[in-house]
């Protein structure tokens, strides 16, 4: 005989054989009755019958003295007279007070009602960086005032951006960035266009 052939029968006969064991253990339905023995809801709990529960009536409440109406609501007292302001003259302060650093939480755009904030409301800004740490956005803030830029620190998602501007025009914001990117003085990148958030 040819070895394919040989080959082929053993195969046919290993197949015949897993089949003859499988088969039956697939069709013969004991598993059904061992999965639906498993699936039965337990017996419903004993919960005792709500007169029971109630074996006493609840207490009476007392009964008012005197029925209470709105021709009974007492008035409100009068408010205190206020007293005039008075003119103070404004003192000068003997040394000036440490400044804390300008940290600004973000927050979204609130509609202007002056024309000025209504373009402030278009505003660009420079990021220049967005760093974890306060004191790190605190020094690059410092150096960039140093060198002349106004900035500021904006807090937003857990993180310190030192933003330079706010400009009104986005050319005018395109320049900045230029400018920052060949000041020697700032050793930071060019930063990138951001909105100005108020």
């Amino acid at each position: 005989m040819d070895q394919a052939l040989k080959n082929r029968l053993v195969g046919v006969g290993v197949l015949m054989a897993i089949a003859v064991v499988v088969l039956p253990l697939l069709f013969d339905g004991a598993n059904q009755q061992a999965l639906l023995a498993d699936t039965r809801m337990p017996p419903a709990p004993e919960v005792p019958e709500p007169a029971a529960l109630l074996a006493e009536p609840p207490a009476q409440l007392p009964e008012a003295e005197e029925e209470i109406t709105r021709d009974h609501v007492p008035a409100e007292p009068e408010p205190a007279p206020v007293a005039p302001p008075v003119a103070v003259a404004p003192s000068v302060p003997a040394a000036p007070a440490p400044v804390a650093p300008a940290v600004t939480p973000a927050a979204a755009p609130a509609p202007a009602a002056d024309p000025r904030l209504a373009a402030l409301a278009e505003a660009w800004d420079v990021q220049v960086a967005a760093v974890s740490a306060a004191d790190g956005a605190e020094r690059l803030r410092a150096k960039l005032q140093q060198s002349g830029y106004k900035t500021r620190i904006v807090q937003r998602d857990g993180r310190y951006k030192v933003v330079v501007g706010p400009v009104l025009r986005r050319e005018d914001a395109e320049a900045l960035r230029g400018k920052l990117a060949a000041d020697a003085r700032v050793g930071k990148p060019a930063g990138m266009l951001v909105r100005y958030v108020p």
